[in-house]
C-alpha cells in the first residue's frame, strides 16, 4: 500500500509502476481497510483530490471537497465510485449529476469492494 506522499519521485532510470492507479477520498476510519483491500486486488493507491492518472476513483459522498472531486474526476473520463453512509434519494441524484458511474452504501462496498471495482489482469 502506498500513499501519494509516500511514493518517492521516479528518476529516468527507475521503471513506471505497472500497477494501475486507484485514487480514494474516505474518512479516516474506512481507510485502512480500503488500501488493504485495494492493494490485494492489485492496485497502487494515491489520496484525492491530488492523484493523476486513474483507473477510477473511489470517494466517500461525506468527504470535504468530494463533489468537486467527483466532478472533476468525471470531467476527465475517470470511472468514479462513489460511496455514502446511506445514500438517500436526493444525494444519489446530485452524484450522479456530479459524474458518479456508481453510487453504492458504505456497508456494500466494504463487504464486498472488488465487485465495484475493475478486475485487474
Amino acid at each position: 500500500m502506498r500513499y501519494r506522499s509516500d511514493v518517492p519521485e521516479e528518476t529516468p532510470s527507475e521503471p513506471h509502476s505497472t500497477q494501475p492507479r486507484a485514487g480514494l477520498l474516505c474518512l479516516e476510519s474506512d481507510a485502512p481497510l480500503l488500501l488493504e483491500q485495494l492493494d490485494e486486488l492489485g492496485y497502487e493507491v494515491q489520496m484525492l483530490p491530488t492523484a493523476d492518472a486513474l483507473s477510477f476513483g473511489l470517494v466517500d459522498i461525506g468527504g470535504d471537497g468530494a463533489d468537486q472531486v467527483i466532478a472533476d474526476l468525471s470531467a476527465f473520463g475517470t470511472r468514479v465510485i462513489a460511496f455514502g453512509a446511506d445514500p438517500d434519494d436526493i444525494a444519489q441524484i446530485r452524484t450522479k449529476a456530479l459524474g458518479a458511474n456508481v453510487i453504492v452504501s458504505r456497508d456494500a462496498l466494504l463487504s464486498d469492494l472488488a465487485a465495484y471495482v475493475p478486475m485487474v489482469v
